[in-house]
């Protein structure tokens, strides 16, 4: 029973999340030099990659719209 605007805007707000929790960890690995096992820099890019392709998927259908 949601709204389609509140979840563009959930949608909007989780893509922005998982790319800060992606960039945050891998700056970590890579400037701070903290040790980061293999599989978290892996889901690192992963999280960074499906929060570009939420924010891109939700920009054409706006402007489809």
């Amino acid at each position: 029973m949601t709204s389609p605007t509140f979840k563009k805007q959930y949608t909007f707000v989780l893509s922005f999340i998982f790319i800060g929790i992606g960039i945050y960890k891998l700056y970590n690995h890579f400037y701070v030099g903290t040790e980061v096992a293999t599989y978290q820099l892996a889901l690192a890019s992963f999280l960074i990659l499906l929060g570009l392709y939420q924010l891109l998927g939700s920009f054409i259908t706006r402007k489809k719209q």
